[in-house]
């Protein structure tokens, strides 16, 4: 399994971003050797090459896309060495510092996150340089072998919806008991409101660009930019530390943690919830990112992970058609069960524990 974390380069005396160009080059299957290349950042360009390991993050789709340059990696720990002296990047805990050779003359603190991995018994792997906002960037990618270890009987339900009415954690005992059930989800108001601003923003905008009048543009353009990137970082924040509140609950418990992921139908009752278009594809990606990081983590500490899809519209004591009520109170006209939507699936999880 795989982790990893961006550190900005600030006041790095590097070209990152000619090195980005030279790595999209390679990655498109040209052979490159400039004269002012150092001869092992060449060669970590060529060794890569076959590992189809040039690319942080997605695979770019477009020809100018943006390539993260891989670096081989030397760590030092504990007086021992690991890696070749030709890595272009050193990692040397002993001094708690990222050094780099030839391409970048630049001198890091290594991050606490960093420190926290190693712990975990995992290993650096690999170094990249980029650009992430136009500002430079290190990525340090660490791995750590997967090995899925036996629940202790506990099981940690996730019923995944969309932010609106948010995900719903439920623990269920060895006995098939509810120990635990939470509802887990962001500002609604904060996430609107910011939503707001930049539509008016916006609009304002192409008002003002039909106008002509370039210097106003200049100014709306930053404001809603800023505005943007206030909402992706709380929308990120917010989906960091849910993962990390649930991973704890699980390794508290060493339970097996079970997804009931937003489907199709969901995504459908999303749309019909009269969002505007914009906010509907945000809480979707960062429902999606929710659930890709918290699969990624649950395995990197060794907790064993299932899909399940559990039914929130189907009694799960008799089998019958739950009708729902007002505040989305789930009630069995046959036995008389009576759930909010979002719980049933755990009750489900309780009867096929």
């Amino acid at each position: 399994m795989y982790r990893a974390i961006a550190i900005p380069l600030d006041g790095a005396d590097c070209d990152v971003e000619r090195l980005m160009a030279l790595a999209n080059l390679v990655y498109r299957g040209y052979l490159i050797k400039p004269p002012d290349l150092p001869a092992s950042a060449y060669y970590e360009l060529e060794s890569w090459r076959w590992k189809n390991s040039l690319v942080f993050g997605s695979t770019p789709k477009r020809w100018l896309a943006g390539v993260w340059f891989p670096m081989r990696v030397q760590r030092c720990i504990n007086g021992s060495v690991k890696g070749t002296n030709a890595s272009t990047a050193v990692v040397d805990f002993d001094y708690g510092v990222i050094r780099f050779r030839s391409v970048c003359h630049a001198q890091l603190p290594i991050p606490k996150w960093l420190h926290e991995r190693i712990a975990e018994g995992g290993d650096v792997k690999q170094a990249l340089l980029g650009l992430k906002g136009g500002k430079p960037y290190l990525a340090i990618v660490v791995e750590r072998p997967y090995k899925s270890l036996e629940s202790s009987g506990y099981t940690l339900v996730v019923d995944v919806n969309s932010w609106r009415h948010g995900v719903v954690v439920g623990l269920i005992t060895p006995k098939g008991k509810i120990a635990m059930l939470r509802r887990v989800r962001p500002n609604l108001r904060k996430m609107d409101g910011l939503y707001g601003q930049i539509a008016r923003v916006e609009r304002k905008l192409g008002a003002t660009k039909r106008l002509g009048l370039m210097a106003e543009v200049k100014r709306l353009r930053k404001i809603a930019r800023k505005l943007k990137h206030k909402l992706y970082l709380y929308l990120k924040d917010f989906v960091n530390k849910a993962v990390h509140e649930i991973v704890s609950i699980a390794l508290r418990y060493n339970a097996k943690v079970v997804i009931d992921d937003i489907v199709e139908e969901s995504r459908r009752k999303l749309l019909e919830e009269g969002l505007p278009n914009g906010i509907h594809k945000l809480y979707f990606v960062y429902i999606r990112r929710f659930v890709g990081l918290l699969v990624n983590q649950a395995k990197w500490y060794s907790l064993p992970v299932e899909f399940k899809r559990l039914n929130s519209t189907v009694c799960p004591t008799c089998g019958a058609r739950l009708e729902q009520r007002e505040s989305r109170l789930m009630v069995c006209p046959n036995c008389g069960f009576r759930a909010n939507r979002d719980e049933v699936p755990i009750y489900w999880a309780i009867k096929l524990h």
